[in-house]
């Protein structure tokens, strides 16, 4: 009799928003164990000959993925692969592992491995995330050069509908699958800022992380349901969960859910309140995707990702150009530009120097202001030039204190009076800050006085709110976007703004959320900003609700007195009010809570 096999849950973290099924192919990426093979001394100049073939043959590849990952993801992800060649070209890597062969008189596949291994984990002990990256980008490197000496140009190929399960997954291997994509990734190990989840976003695959032995757990061929909203991985999925995906709004929408605008154009509910939908973004180029589903402008730009690994700040000029850019695009609807958020590390390009904890630590605006005043002054200045053609705004990221406010404006206006004696065209851009820090909340009388918007950072606010490292797997549960004190700080913070008549937007993952958007609605936001790929689902879902109820929505969850109980109470209002829109099966995959506190 042939073994019935039930549907099994699998818990995880998701990082890449979709759901999405195929059967499992297993990719085997942990390092290689390689032996360490004794040479002659007359040896070695052979060894470091194919060594440097290695090299020559590593960053041929690399040029093509350059090449290719330009012409599928666009130029902003073939900067990944731009910044995997610096690494390649830096001497001391080459070095390093040409001293190795030279010194112990050993293979050059032993001295890569062992080169690789004592970079990545100096680059791994880092505690600033994206440093950390780099250590993926240094060991994806190391394979590449090994294959090289193999002979191996690429991993396996496969076809079909296909999930990739594997330990980690490096960018390169996404741009090496070509046209095939997988439907759906699981690794055991990866974050949020690794090049490969950032790709994966970019491409709409679902996918889900911090899956313990999952390389174990998963056979070739199983079948499996991934959704990257819940962070969860069905292992043989029923016939009915199978058909959840017909009405997950990441592969389809309910009849009843109105279409796509192509025009930009606001978000609309069934009685009549207007969302503006913005588009977050990390270079000029993909405001093209935002604008064909009605981004009205760009809510948030991230300046740090002008920063190239090895190259240092960005010049005034290559700034001035980037900014007049984005306000050209963005139009009427303006260009949010947030100033560097970045950590000491990063600044000075020494990955070495690290802070136990960055979050905590020197970054963002006290960075600029306390250590680096010329690089500040030099994006200001090139902020108030773009100004003078362009419409865009200044965002000043991580602010504590109104002092912050106070100093940037006086080096605002130390710029303007050098552009002015110079006879230099200059602008007046709105200033805002990012309000991340718990502390701002309580001064959000005085604070809404000293700027001209602002723009809310819920991440980050949740992060500090609840002492959650949204990163640290380990207390990944424990990140509750409907804890009380989350849904009590937006709300006042909202109530504030339009009192004051500033203008606030919602950033970050709680506005391109299709479950969370109507409770925003709800507690009064009129200004969303989001990844690209959101905008669509979420402007389908404002435009199938009323804002009634949605306000209905925010003052039940505002009486909740734990996150355990807001997200009951979310579920039972979706499927009381919204059934077709939020079906039961579909909710009780994507909440990101406990499956089990929900039934």
């Amino acid at each position: 009799m042939k073994k019935i096999i039930k549907e099994k849950l699998i818990r995880g973290r998701g990082v890449s928003r979709g759901v999405s099924a195929g059967s499992v192919r297993i990719i085997n990426s942990r390092g290689r164990r390689l032996a360490k093979i004794p040479i002659s001394e007359a040896d070695i100049p052979y060894e470091l000959k194919r060594l440097r073939t290695a090299f020559k043959l590593a960053e041929r590849s690399l040029k093509r993925l350059v090449r290719g990952a330009a012409i599928a993801f666009g130029d902003s992800r073939s900067e990944i692969f731009e910044a995997q060649l610096e690494i390649l070209r830096d001497p001391s890597l080459r070095n390093r592992m040409e001293r190795e062969i030279g010194t112990a008189w050993v293979n050059s596949e032993w001295a890569i491995q062992r080169t690789v291994r004592e970079f990545s984990d100096r680059l791994g002990k880092v505690a600033d995330l994206h440093i950390k990256e780099r250590a993926v980008d240094v060991q994806d490197l190391g394979e590449r050069l090994l294959n090289a000496l193999s002979g191996r140009s690429k991993g396996a190929s496969y076809e079909g509908n296909y999930v990739v399960v594997t330990d980690q997954i490096y960018p390169s291997a996404l741009a090496e699958f070509g046209s095939a994509l997988p439907s759906a990734i699981v690794t055991e190990r990866g974050g949020w800022t690794s090049h490969a989840f950032i790709l994966a976003r970019e491409l709409g695959i679902p996918a889900v992380t911090g899956v313990h032995g999952a390389t174990r757990r998963f056979k070739d061929g199983m079948s499996v349901l991934v959704d990257g909203f819940a962070g969860e991985v069905l292992l043989e999925p029923s016939q009915t969960s199978l058909a959840t995906l017909d009405t997950s709004p990441s592969t389809g929408d309910s009849a009843e859910i109105c279409e796509i605008r192509s025009e930009s154009e606001p978000a609309v509910t069934t009685d009549g309140v207007e969302i503006a939908l913005m588009a977050n973004l990390d270079v000029p180029k993909s405001f093209e995707m935002a604008s064909e589903v009605g981004a009205m402008g760009i809510g948030l730009f991230r300046s740090e990702f002008l920063i190239k690994p090895g190259k240092g700040f960005p010049t005034e000029k290559e700034q001035l150009q980037t900014y007049e850019q984005l306000g050209g695009i963005a139009g009427k609807y303006r260009a949010r530009i947030r100033t560097f958020d970045i950590s000491s590390g990063e600044a000075q390009g020494d990955a070495d120097h690290f802070e136990r904890n960055p979050a905590l630590g020197l970054r963002a605006t006290r960075l600029m202001l306390n250590h680096e005043p010329r690089e500040f002054r030099t994006q200001l200045r090139a902020l108030l030039r773009a100004s003078a053609s362009a419409p865009v705004d200044i965002v000043l990221p991580m602010v504590s204190d109104l002092s912050e406010i106070v100093a940037t404006r006086e080096l605002i206006e130390a710029e303007t009076l050098r552009l002015s004696e110079k006879g230099i065209p200059f602008g007046k851009p709105r200033v805002g800050v990012m309000l991340e820090v718990p502390s701002l909340l309580f001064i959000l009388e005085p604070l809404l006085k000293s700027v001209d918007f602002l723009s809310l950072g819920t991440n980050d606010l949740v992060q500090y709110l609840l002492a959650v490292d949204r990163d640290n797997e380990s207390v990944a549960d424990s990140f509750r976007t409907l804890h009380p004190s989350v849904l009590v700080a937006i709300k006042s913070v909202i109530d504030a703004s339009l009192r004051a008549g500033k203008e606030i937007l919602v950033c970050g993952e709680m506005a391109g959320s299709y479950l969370y958007a109507p409770i925003l609605v709800g507690l009064g936001a009129t200004n969303l900003s989001m990844n690209v790929r959101a905008i669509s689902r979420v402007r389908n879902i404002i435009n199938s609700i009323s804002a009634r109820k949605a306000r209905e929505l925010a003052a039940l969850l505002l009486r909740c007195e734990s996150a355990k109980e807001s997200e009951r109470a979310l579920l039972d209002f979706y499927e009381k009010n919204w059934p077709v829109i939020f079906p039961r099966d579909l909710l009780l995959q994507s909440m990101l809570a406990k499956r089990h506190e929900l039934k």
